[in-house]
């Protein structure tokens, strides 16, 4: 069973078991939490450079100030006012979703490893 990424760990030591995150602690223990926050900040990443394109060429100067705006108004600002679902749906005009992380892997890893352009 090829991963969404093509690749297939030879065996569980060798795969997402051998970090003890994945397998300690409470309900299987914790590393999935920084995933999720990882698959979170490409979906808001991507939704602030949908509304401003030019977040990139700011970042590149040493300067922040679009995308922490962005993150004021569509995150920050709200608290806990929102269940996290109704966040992110407010922040990206959809559920959670791995598109972007996804995407954000295949285009830092994909020429490294030589990986598929999709592998739906």
């Amino acid at each position: 069973m090829a991963s969404d990424l093509g690749i297939v760990p030879p065996d569980d030591r060798d795969g997402c078991l051998q970090d003890v995150h994945w397998y300690s602690g409470s309900v299987g223990g914790a590393f999935q939490s920084y995933t999720i926050g990882n698959i979170l900040a490409a979906q808001f990443y991507d939704a602030a450079l949908n509304a401003h394109p030019e977040i990139p060429a700011e970042i590149a100067s040493g300067e922040f100030g679009i995308l922490r705006a962005w993150l004021t108004a569509n995150i920050y600002r709200h608290g806990s006012k929102f269940t996290p679902n109704d966040t992110i749906k407010r922040a990206t005009g959809e559920a959670m979703t791995t598109a972007p992380y996804l995407d954000y892997l295949r285009g830092k890893y994909g020429e490294l490893y030589r990986l598929a352009a999709s592998v739906h």
